[in-house]
């Protein structure tokens, strides 16, 4: 008599017929589990599995390929009228359970024949000018899937300071002075203005400032009392109003201060 096995899934007890072989016993249970136990997923059902695929499902799940991104140019805090001409990003992938079927790029590129066994592949993108996100994707002939992180590039209007002698401040001054990309829309930035002695410290927005604290940690925002709108002639070519905040003439040793902005 052929020999099978099965194991009741409430009570825990075997029923045994035949010559007790492992090649010869199979494992049956109509009901679904509930849980995701190995490679078991909830949900799976046996119908005379053999033991070695049992303890293969248990113990070697299937698994999906894996990927990441990276990019040729890592700048990622840019200013608004840069334009990365051609930027090379590379996907690299794992082959796991499965040969590697496709590698796609999220705007839509993909390999024609990406390397089954997995490695590098490479996307060519031009003009990057906006703020854009890129993801790579990768599947098996199985249909089991990965996605890499996020390779991001945000464009922004800078932010100016640093010391002059007047009250007043053109477009060209404003130029002049220590340029900063914000690496968000809204935060703090450290200005370090330096020594100085009977000049006055400026900074220009394209935006707001809520605070200024000097390096003890002071307020002194309001010292900064003479404001203004200019009108700047930024990289893209166009003319932004910036907001433009003036102090009274001081004299420092070493000045190091946290703006606190909001842009536009």
């Amino acid at each position: 008599m052929a020999e099978k096995f099965k194991v009741n899934p409430i009570t825990g007890k075997f029923d045994m017929v035949g010559d007790g072989t492992a090649e010869g016993i199979t494992y049956t249970n109509a009901e679904k589990t509930i849980e995701t136990i190995g490679g078991v997923k909830a949900g799976t059902s046996f119908d005379k599995a053999t033991v070695e695929e049992v303890f293969n499902m248990l113990f070697y799940p299937e698994r999906g390929p894996l990927i990441s991104l990276s990019a040729s140019d890592t700048n990622y805090n840019r200013e608004i009228g840069d334009i990365i001409e051609e930027l090379t990003l590379t996907a690299t992938t794992t082959k796991k359970s499965y040969p590697i079927k496709s590698v796609k790029l999220s705007d839509g590129q993909s390999i024609a024949s990406p390397n089954a066994n997995g490695g590098a592949e490479k996307f060519t993108v031009t003009n990057v000018g906006k703020n854009v996100s890129f993801t790579a994707t990768v599947a098996d002939e199985k249909g089991l899937s990965g996605k890499s992180s996020a390779i991001s590039y945000a464009f922004r209007r800078p932010i100016y300071y640093g010391i002059i002698a007047s009250n007043k401040a053109d477009d060209a001054t404003i130029r002049t002075l220590t340029k900063v990309i914000p690496t968000a829309d809204s935060g703090t930035i450290t200005a370090a203005f330096g020594k100085f002695d009977s000049m006055r410290m400026v900074v220009a927005v394209a935006g707001t400032v809520s605070d200024i604290l000097n390096p003890s940690g002071y307020k002194i925002l309001p010292s900064f009392d003479t404001r203004f709108v200019v009108n700047v002639q930024c990289l893209d070519g166009q003319e932004v109003p910036y907001n433009v905040f003036i102090s009274n003439p001081n004299k420092q040793e070493s000045y190091t201060c946290k703006i606190t902005y909001k842009l536009n």
